[in-house]
């Protein structure tokens, strides 16, 4: 029996391969994906409701936040922003250099993208009752399965299940190395936001982290800071995996090994409908892609890292997840 009105949160690191993995969930029958509502460089929706909190914003469960209470609210009711609007919106309003995924200078890569501030986006911030009655619809036809896809709310996954108890959420896992090699290879500024920045957050989950591993995090390599962000996103997850045993803890690879196999047995998991339009889709984008494609040849991306890492990046970042205590898992 498929369940009716329901609501699937898919989350992961940012080239964990979420994107991929909800779009197949969405194409059971009667599903719909909506990405990324948090999003501040693609939806004006999140960079108004999102001032001044990190690209990857940290909160308790018992935190009060009513703007990105009101941005969350808007994606689990199943309402979008008309695409025109949006569009004319993030062009004007937000900075182009808040807009652009890659990176030219690292050391320039700012941790909040919504500290901007105009006399538009003042209005809007004020009547923002009024700015979402007007600036967005309800989804139609109305899904029945709603898959929502995030990497920017890794940190607030607790804060968002108390607040919108969705039915299902989904941490997906992609081994350290195949990440990182991704990232060097798009130049990804979200790899370097420097989660640690945010004080409340490692008081509650790091304190462990010395003067040492600071330093790597402020002025190590390249390679470091990639690394540590990563080991600190996993290390938060498995920490509250254990605290939410209902949420299914995907692997990326093992996707990959036998795509329409392992996602049959992901969708019998999650009690969604599998049909023929599903394997169609999983073999329509099995074949090499380039920059945010979701396409890929996925029995060429278990090991990727392998043949594009050097010995000396591989060390780099073994000695940096290593201090998460991830390493095991991943060699």
């Amino acid at each position: 029996m498929i369940n009716k009105k329901r609501t699937i949160l898919v989350c992961g690191v940012p080239r964990s391969g979420t994107t991929w993995i909800a779009n197949v969930l969405s194409n059971s029958p009667k599903a719909y994906y909506l990405h990324e509502p948090d999003n501040e460089q693609d939806n004006i929706l999140a960079y108004i409701f999102k001032k001044g909190m990190h690209r990857y914003p940290y909160l308790n469960v018992n935190d009060h936040a009513a703007s990105y209470y009101k941005l969350w609210k808007i994606a689990f009711e199943g309402r979008i922003i008309f695409k025109k609007i949006n569009k004319i919106l993030k062009t004007s309003l937000i900075p182009y250099n808040n807009r652009i995924y890659v990176y030219k200078d690292p050391k320039k890569i700012n941790t909040c993208l919504t500290n901007k501030e105009n006399i538009i986006l003042s209005f809007l911030r004020r009547y923002q009752n009024y700015f979402i009655k007007y600036s967005t619809k309800k989804i139609r036809p109305s899904p029945q399965t709603l898959v929502i896809k995030s990497v920017h709310c890794v940190l607030s996954l607790p804060w968002i299940e108390k607040n919108f108890a969705p039915d299902t959420v989904i941490i997906v896992f992609k081994n350290p190395f195949n990440i990182i090699t991704n990232y060097l290879k798009i130049k990804l500024g979200d790899a370097i936001r420097n989660i640690f920045n945010q004080n409340r957050l490692v008081k509650d989950y790091f304190k462990f982290l010395t003067s040492s591993h600071f330093d790597i995090i402020k002025h190590g390599t390249l390679i470091q800071k990639m690394a540590m962000q990563i080991g600190g996103f996993y290390y938060f997850l498995e920490k509250e995996i254990l605290k939410h045993p209902n949420w299914v803890k995907v692997l990326h690879e093992d996707l990959c090994s036998d795509p329409i196999n392992e996602f049959h047995k992901l969708f019998n998991k999650l009690n969604l409908e599998w049909g023929k339009n599903v394997e169609n889709f999983i073999r329509k984008h099995d074949k090499k892609g380039t920059g945010f494609s979701i396409n890929r040849k996925s029995s060429e991306e278990i090991d990727k890292w392998k043949r594009t890492l050097s010995e000396e990046q591989i060390k780099e970042i073994i000695d940096c997840i290593k201090i998460f205590g991830i390493v095991s898992s991943c060699v």
